[in-house]
């Protein structure tokens, strides 16, 4: 048989509307010591994680810069930026967009919290799998299902009650649980 050819699911125009403009926040967090990028639209609730080779302002600039793509290439306009001190060197090189940091020894709320679900998320994997050492390509790609799995249900307080993140960013239809 054919594989289908994959139609996105046009973002609805009240979706773009009144959410056109999106607020990032992002932070680092670690896995067995490894960094990883991870980044959460406000309002659209999409989440995002990168595995990072290091923390330098090219690597974070690079991977900063898809994650905008993502946004621009289904019409939202990336207006700020909500991180800790650590990003504050990348502050010219991001405008027209608004980096926002807060100060040392502050957090960032809601990012703080999404790291906390995908850390809680992955020890739940972990406590099911029959392993005693985990490699850092398996915990990379834990880290990327847990993370996935949030953006498929739609969120109460996110831009529409029968949308997913998934669906509003990737164009991804609604899963066929038949």
């Amino acid at each position: 048989t054919a594989v289908p050819t994959f139609a996105p699911v046009v973002v609805p125009d009240y979706v773009l509307k009144h959410h056109h403009n999106v607020t990032l926040t992002a932070n680092f967090l670690y896995l067995q010591g490894q960094p990883y990028l991870h980044t959460k639209a406000r309002k659209l609730k999409l989440r995002t994680l990168k595995e990072m080779p290091d923390r330098k302002k090219k690597t974070m600039l690079t991977e900063l810069t898809k994650v905008f793509d993502l946004y621009t290439s289904r019409g939202f306009v990336i207006v700020e930026l909500i991180t800790d001190l650590e990003f504050k060197c990348i502050r010219n090189n991001i405008l027209p967009i608004k980096l926002t940091t807060v100060g040392q020894d502050e957090h960032v709320g809601d990012i703080e919290r999404s790291i906390r679900d995908i850390k809680d998320g992955i020890r739940c994997i972990v406590q099911s799998l029959p392993y005693l050492r985990y490699p850092k390509l398996m915990m990379t790609e834990m880290g990327r299902e847990v993370c996935q799995n949030k953006n498929w249900l739609p969120k109460e307080d996110g831009v529409s009650k029968n949308m997913s993140a998934m669906t509003t960013i990737f164009g991804h239809p609604r899963p066929d649980y038949k």
